[in-house]
């Protein structure tokens, strides 16, 4: 049972298809629906994710994919797509195919994941067969529609279906056989909606022979914040009120050349218990999902993390978990400016469109800052969002007394700019 008294088990329906019962005349061109799994073990870690976009191909464009990610090493991204015309999915249950790539539920609590793609970067061949057994039970974090947008339509449900899993099964890398046995993850989302408007956090750990399992989904389209999470523990799913989750480190990624969270601190409250954890990015892959136009495109960072989870009930200490898990997050692209701060880590920069007097700001970490336009810039100027060719960027970095600052002249023709390196000079006082 849940700590409110809601059952913690759904229906194998709720995870089949949903596409049939969500058209209304309204959006129906924007539909999405994914089904997810990740395995986890010490060796490797993979995630691997079936999408379906526009299924009624409504926008002439829509298709059906498949992403995966091998955290070995180097890390391999996956990826292969098809018309929706070579997708099928039962409505009963969800048995999901993509081409050559099938999800089959053999009952309530076992699935076979198959499939195959190459890596996008050395099209490397990626293989995986995995059976996921359910160890630990669903939550649906979203059991109703909820506002993912800023078009009162938008919406999203979201189930995990199994919060925790036995993983059995092999990757074949390349030719190369790896055992993948594991703790797994799977859930569904689906909806309509504009898939690059919110920014999201997400995340999840599982210990499924304790029979403990933490969720975290954070759906922020400014100035809302909708954020859920569910602890399952001693037979129990507790969910919470009072989240607090805040960013207490960065990273720079030279992939994408944004600063990206590498540590979080997440507190919550339920009637019962409190809740404190830690998570630690230790392995990240930037996904890049390109929109046509003006539309900003979408950054999704895939992260393996660190877990530490203090469980408290009536101030006393219930309850601790140190494990590996993943985490989600996300970002925009519209043309992103970014430079050095020499010796000034933890610096204030600002960064100012001297014709239009906006400004964006940023911290520095790794000697990087890094700023960008956002969704909310392209409801303002769907043409233009943020900059625009030509325009002048006053760019300056505050440490204590000291300041430093430069410019930088708007260049459309390419995705993002570096700016002159800025060394901060004492001022007086």
């Amino acid at each position: 049972m849940q700590e409110n008294g809601l059952p913690t088990q759904v229906s194998l329906k709720e995870d089949a298809y949903h596409y049939k019962y969500s058209l209304d005349g309204i959006n129906d061109n924007l539909y999405t629906e994914w089904w997810y799994f990740n395995v986890y073990n010490e060796e490797i870690q993979f995630l691997v994710c079936y999408l379906l976009f526009d299924p009624g191909n409504l926008t002439g464009i829509g298709d059906a994919e498949v992403l995966a990610v091998v955290y070995n090493g180097m890390p391999l991204i996956g990826f292969t797509s098809t018309s929706v015309s070579n997708f099928t999915a039962d409505y009963e249950k969800p048995n999901v195919t993509i081409g050559s790539n099938t999800l089959l539920a053999l009952n309530d609590t076992t699935f076979v994941v198959n499939g195959s793609c190459y890596d996008i970067h050395q099209n490397i061949p990626i293989q995986w067969n995995l059976t996921y057994t359910m160890d630990v039970g669903s939550w649906f974090g979203a059991p109703e529609p909820m506002l993912v947008g800023h078009r009162p339509d938008d919406w999203m449900q979201w189930l995990s279906y199994m919060t925790g899993a036995n993983v059995q099964g092999t990757i074949t890398i390349g030719g190369i056989i790896y055992d993948m046995s594991g703790r797994g993850y799977h859930d569904h989302n689906w909806g309509e909606w504009l898939f690059d408007d919110p920014y999201w956090n997400w995340a999840q750990v599982s210990v499924p022979e304790e029979n403990v399992s933490l969720i975290l989904g954070d759906v922020i389209v400014p100035p809302a914040r909708n954020i859920m999470m569910a602890f399952k523990y001693n037979g129990t799913t507790i969910t919470f009120d009072e989240i607090d989750l805040s960013y207490t480190s960065y990273e720079f990624d030279p992939i994408t050349s944004k600063l990206y969270p590498d540590a979080y601190h997440v507190t919550a409250n339920s009637d019962e218990y409190r809740i404190n954890v830690t998570i630690n990015v230790i392995k990240n892959v930037p996904l890049v999902r390109s929109f046509p136009g003006a539309l900003p495109d979408y950054v999704i960072y895939e992260e393996v993390s660190d877990y530490n989870i203090t469980l408290f009930k009536a101030g006393e200490l219930v309850y601790s978990l140190n494990h590996g898990g993943f985490s989600e997050y996300t970002t925009h692209v519209v043309h992103t400016i970014y430079g050095k701060v020499l010796n000034a880590e933890g610096a204030l920069v600002t960064v100012t469109n001297t014709r239009t007097g906006m400004s964006k700001k940023s911290t520095v970490a790794s000697g990087y800052y890094s700023v960008d336009g956002n969704f909310l810039d392209y409801l303002v100027n769907d043409t233009a969002p943020w900059v625009a060719d030509g325009d002048i960027m006053y760019i300056e970095a505050v440490k204590n007394q000291n300041r430093g600052n430069t410019t930088l002249i708007v260049n459309m023709s390419v995705d993002k700019q570096q700016a002159a390196d800025i060394i901060l000079q004492p001022q007086p006082e």
